[in-house]
């Protein structure tokens, strides 16, 4: 009678241990279906969304929580309680100049950083999550004054429902070898950014990785308070000539128009979208806008009207130029000094000095065009002119960018 009790016990022993086994076993599925390798949720449900969540810089860790939000900071007005960051890091596994960049890039936003709660949105893909996430726990040895949270954002699937905008930006503003980097479809995602991301965030600092601050953030990102209704965008201009040869025939046929021109000459030069406040709730908000990127044709229509221009070739920043022209009261011109371009490939035109000036204080450099980036030691202002120049070096030689 006790054989047969102790075998019928630990029958209902190995039956129950089985079943709990089974609910383990699919936990732990659904778990892996649910969330990825990085503790966050695979997508959010919404179409126009997908994140791998969000870490904690302080201690490097994932966090809990809805994608895309920081806790609020009690010096920060309510309509302002963090500093949304984004930067485009796809490829950044195998591309070693482009990780470079964007560790000197964070490093420098995090210790200028006073004011706000700082969130990074990095727009990236699944095989640069982890050498990214390597350079967040970096980050924290750095003592940073304010909190700094970092959401990953898959920049394929986002962009998954938009190929119709983006291929019609591509058609028109891509350059025809396909071995340019403004061939690839990410230099032409600028105008849908409102739709990228969840409606509750209304406000985004995009900015190339090649960028090194010189003060807060903060103090930029404080703009977009005063941001009109019609504004949705602000940029600084092109410190190059590189939109003098796109609007020659603009100016051939309307002769009163300054497009191209230097603005000491009473010219728009140009927008440069390495640094771009988007102030994404009027974006959404703006039904003239919304039909222009969306009707088929009206983006060809409106780069005819203006002597059949087609930029310069370099992606998104062509369109946001020709915006100025079409709709100037919907982009605001930014202060040169929050993006100093030190790049000078087109020092050989005749009035590259007229296009190549900033009387503000720097802010931010800005290395694009490959230009070697001074670090902080050897970066001063002439006290002589208001040009950027770098302190002597062994040598004695000077590099002076006007």
């Amino acid at each position: 009678m006790a054989f047969r009790f102790n075998t019928r016990r630990r029958l209902m022993t190995s039956v129950v241990m089985f079943v709990l086994g089974v609910l383990m076993v699919s936990s732990l599925l659904t778990s892996i279906v649910d969330n990825d390798m990085y503790g966050g949720p695979v997508s959010t449900g919404e179409d126009y969304y997908y994140s791998w969540g969000s870490w904690n810089v302080a201690n490097a860790t994932p966090t809990e929580g809805l994608p895309l939000a920081m806790p609020p900071s009690a010096d920060a007005p309510a309509e302002l309680q963090a500093v949304n960051v984004g930067i485009i890091m796809v490829n950044a596994s195998n591309n070693k100049k482009l990780l470079n960049n964007f560790k000197g890039c964070a490093e420098s936003i995090v210790r200028h950083s006073s004011q706000l709660p700082l969130h990074f949105v990095l727009l990236t893909d699944d095989s640069s999550v982890p050498v990214l996430s390597e350079v967040i726990r970096n980050l924290a040895r750095i003592r940073a004054k304010v909190p700094v949270t970092v959401d990953y954002v898959n920049l394929e699937e986002s962009t998954r429902n938009h190929s119709s905008v983006i291929g019609r930006m591509h058609a028109l503003f891509a350059p025809s070898s396909p071995s340019s980097k403004y061939h690839k479809r990410l230099f032409h995602i600028a105008p849908i950014y409102h739709r990228l991301l969840p409606t509750a965030t209304s406000r985004l600092l995009v900015i190339d990785a090649d960028v090194r601050f010189r003060a807060d953030v903060a103090d930029l990102y404080r703009q977009l308070l005063t941001f009109e209704p019609d504004e949705m965008m602000a940029l600084a201009l092109e410190l190059s000539p590189l939109y003098d040869a796109p609007f020659r025939k603009l100016r051939a046929e309307a002769p009163k128009s300054m497009a191209g021109l230097p603005k000491s000459k009473g010219g728009f030069q140009g927008f440069n979208s390495g640094v771009v406040l988007y102030h994404l709730g009027h974006m959404r908000a703006n039904a003239d806008y919304n039909a222009l990127i969306d009707q088929p044709g009206a983006l060809e229509d409106l780069c005819n009207k203006y002597g059949f221009y087609r930029g310069a070739a370099v992606g998104d920043q062509d369109l946001l130029t020709l915006l100025e022209i079409y709709r100037p009261h919907w982009v605001r011109e930014m202060d040169c000094g929050w993006n100093m371009q030190l790049d000078t490939t087109m020092a050989d035109h005749p009035s590259f000095d007229e296009y190549h000036k900033c009387d503000s204080e720097v802010k931010l450099l800005h290395g694009n065009g490959g230009a070697t980036i001074p670090t902080e030691s050897v970066f001063s202002l002439s006290s002589t002119a208001p040009s950027l120049v770098l302190k002597s070096d062994a040598s004695g030689e000077r590099g002076n960018f006007k």
